[in-house]
């Protein structure tokens, strides 16, 4: 069963990591919008345990082209928690969630030198999550373990039904028969439901890849195919929705300045998107409800929160 640990909940010692409560004000304008109006900015970064091209172990630099990017969501790839290689008192996805001021979930894939690896979503105050779950992907080929991060997002007034789902991972870097499982479990996962979804991450997966082609017959890839940055024919980090009511306000495109050409072996890809016509938008009055009825602490941003696999 898949276990989530909430800071309210101890630990074992060999597991326990830094918890801080991180508070960030919820400004809503309290005036009717449109339909479609709102729009979602979708990040994925593989951030390499914030070691750059330089050789520097640098999350300052991570956190700030985050920010630059004004993400709704990030998902992240190659984290390090509380491991000797980033330091025993380095917890990346929570210092991060501070640096951002977003809610930060961390998915472990594998234990590390002393600590852990794996995936992580940063998630704007704005966002509430309804449910979280880390689930262990196949690899009927043996090798590192992945992992998917399932996350049920709201932003309507109700908090407790999510209106999208998003999905986040970091699937086999060696091994193409691992990651034509992989993508067909996520493909399962996502065609269970009818509720909109995204998927980020690096998929090691070219465009004319077999386990890309997998993805894509449940899922559509929201890359600006004529302009992504860098070459289309190497890309294999991606942002994928499904079903196709998602408006794309933006096509994705890596983000390729002097900061992120050092920061990371990867660069990182943002897409912009719009509700999809079966999310129905807050309007003034919701907007008005959500501000009287919901208790102060619903106003801040939750804790941070780590997520397990099943052992």
């Amino acid at each position: 069963m898949v276990s989530s640990v909430h800071p309210s909940v101890p630990c074992p010692s060999s597991m326990r990591m830094p918890l801080r409560l991180l508070f960030a004000p919820l400004i809503v304008a309290a005036i009717a919008l449109p339909a479609h109006s709102r729009p979602l900015r979708v990040l994925t970064y593989n951030i390499h345990h914030s070691e750059g091209r330089d050789g520097a172990f640098d999350l300052h630099r991570i956190a700030e082209v985050i920010n630059a990017t004004s993400a709704d969501v990030v998902a992240l790839q190659e984290l390090d928690q509380g491991n000797n290689r980033s330091g025993a008192d380095v917890f990346q996805l929570d210092e991060l969630a501070e640096l951002t001021g977003m809610q930060g979930y961390f998915g472990r894939t594998i234990s590390y030198q002393g600590g852990e690896y794996g995936n992580g979503l940063l998630v704007a105050p704005w966002l509430d999550i309804v449910s979280a779950a880390n689930r262990p992907l196949p690899s009927p080929g043996g090798g590192e373990a992945r992992a998917v991060i399932e996350m049920g997002l709201s932003w309507d007034a109700n908090p407790s039904t999510a209106e999208f789902t998003i999905f986040a991972t970091h699937l086999d870097a060696s091994n193409q028969s691992n990651r034509n499982a992989q993508a067909s479990f996520i493909n399962a996962l996502a065609s269970s439901s009818v509720a909109p979804a995204l998927l980020a991450g690096d998929m090691n997966s070219r465009p004319a890849s077999e386990s890309y082609a997998t993805l894509a017959t449940e899922w559509n890839d929201a890359t600006n195919i004529a302009n992504p940055g860098i070459s289309r024919s190497s890309q294999i980090d991606y942002v994928f929705y499904r079903p196709d009511s998602w408006i794309v306000g933006q096509r994705g495109k890596f983000i390729i300045d002097a900061t992120t050409a050092v920061a990371s072996d990867h660069y990182p890809l943002l897409v912009v998107l719009e509700v999809p016509a079966s999310i129905p938008e807050p309007t003034g009055a919701t907007v008005g409800l959500i501000l009287a009825a919901t208790p102060m602490w619903r106003r801040r941003r939750p804790p941070f929160r780590r997520l397990l696999p099943p052992e």
